[in-house]
């Protein structure tokens, strides 16, 4: 899918609160593709087209959590593949919600157990949350498009 640059360290990932985070980390992002931001449009758009090719499925594996060890297994490897396409273009937001939806599912699937139905309506909650960035990774996407057609004109 996307190429994999830098080693970030989770740490980074969650440094400081969510929403005190960029959307997209345009510094960090530059630096991942050599300051090329045609290749980095590029990226992000690859990685909006795979994450809404599978937000319903992971949405509804998230849903049977409570009630199916192999769901959660799924959300943990989804969540896993979201955070380092993420890493990869600097989507602070959507990369620190996919590590701590991984965190979650990784002690369930370690234990072998689903969580409760509380547990499961929490990690539910984190992972509307990471829709919601990426949402809002796709608006910045959509206005870095029209900012670029403005340039050309």
């Amino acid at each position: 899918l996307l190429p994999h640059f830098h080693h970030v360290e989770p740490a980074f990932i969650m440094d400081g609160k969510i929403e005190d985070m960029p959307i997209i980390d345009m510094e960090m992002a530059a630096s991942q593709v050599d300051q090329d931001m045609e290749f980095l449009r590029e990226l992000i758009q690859d990685f909006m087209e795979e994450f809404n090719s599978k937000k319903e499925s992971s949405t509804e594996l998230v849903k049977r959590m409570a009630k199916d060890k192999k769901a959660v297994k799924e959300v943990q490897s989804r969540a896993h593949a979201v955070k380092g396409s993420a890493l990869n273009i600097a989507l602070r937001r959507v990369a620190a919600l996919s590590l701590k939806l991984e965190s979650q599912a990784k002690v369930y699937v370690s234990e072998d157990k689903c969580p409760s139905d509380e547990e499961a309506k929490a990690m539910g909650d984190v992972w509307d949350s990471l829709c919601n960035e990426a949402t809002k990774v796709q608006e910045q996407y959509d206005a870095m498009i029209k900012e670029k057609e403005k340039e050309e004109d």
